[in-house]
């Protein structure tokens, strides 16, 4: 029997020497990419997820590459010469022409609609919320796949866009859309480039997302051009050629801009989420209300691409920002999103430990101080401080994490410096800073740091646990935490079978703490319906400002909101 030839020459010779750039987005993935987005998650899990998802995104670029052929079979075209397979996708001016221009068109359409069902497949398992790690691969295959399929959209070669343009208007000829593909790569390159000489927070690392991108589009266009068999002298052009091209166009160049890096920032109102379902505890005490609490957040995003401004366009409640507004200049966006994880732990552990000592429960909750992940440029503490330090005293008062550093910090009234106590590898130190004293009255003196809690360590008489949802870090779903576990684990309906949204940090002692974004989380909030805002003292007046028909409620104490809620509950 002849022997079955599994990989030959000519196989080989169509994959495109792009495709090594695997490589590089694999170290991308898990080097940078989950550290950021997904920062409890190790470096070993780090790298087999970013493997994995690495592997997914290169099966999203044969699908894409499978689409055209499957959908030649499909419109009985038998004639199907494979183009080389590339980074950025299968080389569309390689590919052999088709008998039809319509056909033509429909088939190289069919790619980048494969990479956009693809994207909604994702998000959709992205909304699952499975945990983590799982959440992060599913949003970077979602963000894949739209920026595959709207590049392959751009109407010029090598991408599928310009030979449906060149179904359209063959007379333009395939060289022309060649040279209209490293005309728009080296227009990406002068952005990329004046963004790598801009003092701008995030300039370098756009502009050289903006070279890289130019260069793949540049390598991708050498190489052979098929030539094109359509009469190139129709006279007049048909209308249905004239009337898709006017309405595709647009949207072509469109896609080709909307993944231009911007290195600004955006603010928008996040999700309004039951927090019901974030929540577990044990059956046997467990009373389900009528009603529901919602958790709000605002969506942060730092830097970002062209498309993103039309969203800001188009919803009052969305601003553009400067980047240092959504992550300060002196921590890494490693760093940020670690320290914004911890908080929301701390806050999780905070919202369980105050609910059930407000029901009537035993808890403990000691942590081993407050850890120092970060100093400013022009903090005081530089030079006496170090990342890693653990500060365990301040003024004399034990510290076990960041909120009893905070509450040292607030009772500081003197004029010297604030003496702490630190414990730098075996050594402990007695250490004294000159704080940064604040502008106004109502706010505390700093240290010019950023810390987080280490070694929290919480008892209960039964497990609670909270799984959160669609919010990745921060501390202000705290109070919202702390009333979903109090109203599950005592008799009644907290809700009084309303729709209760809020937002505010939980301390220990049950105190409310103030917030950022309210004006966001009251938009979020309006928007899923509720009735009722809860919003810390602190953030009242703003929240009022734009509170619309919802009702704002002024919260100073846990016990503040538990009042009001008995009294509406009542009403």
């Amino acid at each position: 029997m002849p022997r079955r030839v599994i990989f030959s020459s000519e196989m080989a010779s169509l994959l495109h020497p792009s495709l090594l750039s695997f490589l590089g987005l694999l170290w991308g993935i898990s080097r940078v990419y989950f550290p950021i987005i997904a920062p409890g998650v190790g470096e070993q899990l780090s790298w087999s997820l970013g493997a994995l998802t690495t592997f997914f995104c290169l099966l999203s670029l044969i699908f894409h590459h499978f689409s055209h052929w499957t959908l030649s079979r499909i419109l009985e075209q038998k004639k199907w010469k494979n183009g080389s397979l590339g980074f950025l996708g299968d080389l569309a001016q390689e590919r052999e022409y088709q008998a039809s221009p319509l056909k033509e068109f429909l088939i190289s359409l069919a790619g980048p609609l494969a990479n956009g069902v693809l994207a909604v497949i994702s998000f959709f398992l992205w909304n699952l919320q499975l945990g983590q790690a799982w959440n992060a691969a599913f949003l970077f295959l979602m963000i894949y796949n739209l920026f595959l399929g709207a590049l392959n959209f751009s109407p010029f070669f090598p991408f599928d866009g310009g030979r449906m343009i060149l179904a359209l208007l063959p007379w333009l000829g395939g060289k022309a859309l060649v040279l209209w593909g490293r005309v728009s790569s080296l227009i990406l390159s002068l952005w990329g480039l004046l963004l790598l000489f801009q003092k701008i927070q995030y300039g370098k690392e756009c502009g050289l997302f903006a070279l890289t991108l130019a260069l793949l589009i540049m390598w991708e266009t050498f190489g052979k051009t098929s030539p094109c068999p359509f009469k190139k002298n129709e006279s007049p052009i048909p209308r249905w050629k004239i009337l898709i091209f006017l309405l595709f166009l647009p949207l072509m160049l469109f896609s080709f801009l909307s993944f231009l890096p911007i290195p600004w920032g955006l603010e928008a109102p996040g999700e309004a989420a039951e927090v019901e379902g974030m929540v577990k505890v044990p059956e046997e005490i467990l009373h389900q209300s009528r009603g529901h609490f919602l958790l709000t957040s605002v969506y942060s995003q730092t830097p970002i691409l062209l498309s993103q401004l039309l969203y800001v366009g188009f919803d009052p409640a969305v601003d553009l920002v400067p980047p240092e507004r959504v992550i300060p200049p002196e921590i890494s966006p490693a760093q940020w999103t670690r320290k914004n994880f911890q908080d929301l732990e701390e806050s999780q552990a905070n919202a369980i430990f105050v609910a059930l000592k407000a029901a009537g429960y035993t808890a403990s909750l000691e942590g081993e101080g407050a850890l120092v992940i970060s100093i400013m440029e022009d903090s005081p503490s530089r030079g006496i401080l170090k990342e890693g330090d653990l500060i365990v005293e301040a003024e004399g008062r034990k510290v076990t994490g960041p909120e009893d550093l905070s509450e040292a910090l607030s009772s500081f009234t003197g004029e010297g410096k604030v003496q702490l106590k630190v414990k730098r590898g075996e050594e402990t130190l007695e250490l004294e800073i000159t704080p940064i004293y604040p502008k106004s009255p109502e706010e505390n003196p700093r240290l010019g740091i950023y810390v987080q809690a280490k070694g929290l360590i919480l008892e209960t008489p039964f497990p609670v646990e909270i799984f959160p949802q669609k919010i990745i870090g921060g501390p202000s779903a705290g109070m919202m935490f702390a009333l979903t576990i109090y109203d599950l684990i005592t008799p009644g309906d907290l809700t009084g079978g309303k729709l209760i949204a809020g937002t505010g940090t939980i301390e220990r002692d049950g105190k409310v703490g103030h917030v950022g974004g309210v004006r966001r989380k009251v938009v979020s909030a309006q928007r899923a319906g509720a009735e009722y805002f809860l919003c810390p003292e602190e953030n009242f007046d703003e929240a009022l400002k734009y509170s619309g028909e919802i009702k704002v409620i002024k919260i100073k104490t846990f016990k503040d909101a538990i009042n009001f809620l008995e009294g509406l509950k009542g009403d």
